[in-house]
């Protein structure tokens, strides 16, 4: 579910590199709504494998994992938007870790 204010939001930031063709998997659930944690939305266009990020606040850094547990890759990012390249995942589902000065989301992606 999108709201008008989260849609803006999305729209203003990412009008330069975010494809109309993009799909929207989802930002915040009911837990976000009632803590300081920044609203952080994902896009992700299985055609090209890219994961979006996008956020109101900087991100610190984001670790993504498997559902087993395994970290495969950490970055600091230092922005308010990240973008990862999934091409060299096998299909399945993945945990985006996103960690802020106040806090941490964590975001799953299912990759097809």
């Amino acid at each position: 579910y999108v709201t008008s204010s989260m849609r803006k939001f999305a729209l203003a930031r990412a009008n330069r590199i975010i494809a109309q063709s993009e799909t929207y998997l989802g930002g915040t659930d009911v837990n976000d709504f009632n803590s300081n944690l920044p609203l952080t939305l994902v896009y992700y266009t299985p055609g090209d494998d890219n994961v979006r990020l996008l956020t109101e606040n900087r991100i610190l850094s984001v670790e993504v994992y498997s559902t087993s547990g395994q970290l495969l890759n950490e970055e600091k990012v230092e922005d308010t938007l990240y973008e990862y390249d999934m091409s060299v995942l096998n299909d399945g589902i993945y945990l985006f870790r996103v960690k802020f000065e106040n806090g941490v989301v964590t975001r799953k992606v299912v990759k097809r």
